[in-house]
């Protein structure tokens, strides 16, 4: 015999829904353990129950560790969000390095010829490139994210 399939909706007796996030706020975190050990990725859990008491789970050695992780991610995310929407795209591709003679090609491609009177062959080769810089730029920043988590860890153990 399978279980029943409950209907999601508020429990309105309040012993019960207690009883109810009790086991399934341990059910949780135990399913969040269960997917750092398998899949070997930091997990971080933040329950907040309906009388405002907080709880957490954390695989890193903090739970500190993981949202400045976390925010580290999507400050550059909003940068390059803003940089890549700003006029200062191209400037600040030529300074990354790697992609520099990469973007000299596009733009050079971009100056030569209009990109309206690009035929499909030239619009494809052009957009290949586009994307192989577009990948470089995402390697050069994992590196640099790496770098910067790898010296806040160190710092973080003296």
């Amino acid at each position: 015999m399978g279980r029943v399939k409950v209907e999601v909706k508020r429990i309105q007796e309040k012993k019960r829904r207690q009883v109810t996030f009790s086991k399934r706020k341990n059910g949780l975190m135990k399913k969040a353990g269960d997917l750092a050990v398998l899949c070997d990725v930091d997990v971080a859990l933040i329950i907040i129950s309906s009388t405002g008491l907080p709880y957490q789970f954390s695989t890193a050695q903090s739970l500190r560790q993981i949202l400045d992780r976390y925010l580290l991610h999507v400050e550059e995310e909003a940068a390059i969000c803003n940089i890549v929407n700003g006029a200062k795209t191209h400037d600040v591709l030529k300074d990354i390095g790697e992609g520099g003679s990469l973007l000299e090609m596009v733009e050079r491609q971009l100056e030569d010829q209009h990109i309206e009177l690009l035929n499909i062959t030239q619009l494809i080769e052009l957009e290949k490139q586009l994307y192989s810089l577009l990948r470089e730029t995402r390697n050069r920043k994992t590196q640099v994210l790496k770098e910067t988590v790898a010296a806040k860890n160190k710092k973080a153990r003296k």
